[in-house]
């Protein structure tokens, strides 16, 4: 085995240790997109109920930067248990879903 594919081995494996859940298309190719765990499977993982700052790190986590001050005006159901809002974690994360769907995308750098 070359040096080259022993480094190779060695930073695929460095990528998937710091990735976690998180594995790459091409173990092999380091600048391979991840590729991104289903919702369904990281929904097995996580409570059923999260408290809204809870919730606004794991939307922060898997999907994109979101304050818990913002989940309030989503159009997501709470459940007030203890004086604090609950939401459940599976609507939580379609609706974080559909606005990245939604969203639009717009290319960087110079246009020419």
């Amino acid at each position: 085995m070359s040096v080259e594919h022993k480094k190779r081995d060695s930073m695929a494996l460095a990528i998937q240790r710091d990735a976690g859940s998180v594995q790459r298309s091409d173990p092999h190719d380091p600048g391979a997109a991840p590729v991104r765990p289903r919702i369904s499977d990281l929904l097995a993982t996580l409570p059923a109920r999260v408290p809204r700052d809870d919730a606004a790190s794991l939307v922060t986590r898997h999907f994109f930067r979101v304050s818990g001050r913002t989940l309030e005006r989503w159009p997501i159901m709470v459940t007030v248990v203890n004086g604090r809002a609950h939401i459940e974690t599976s609507e939580l994360f379609q609706v974080a879903q559909e606005m990245l769907d939604r969203a639009a995308r717009v290319r960087g750098g110079t246009q020419t």
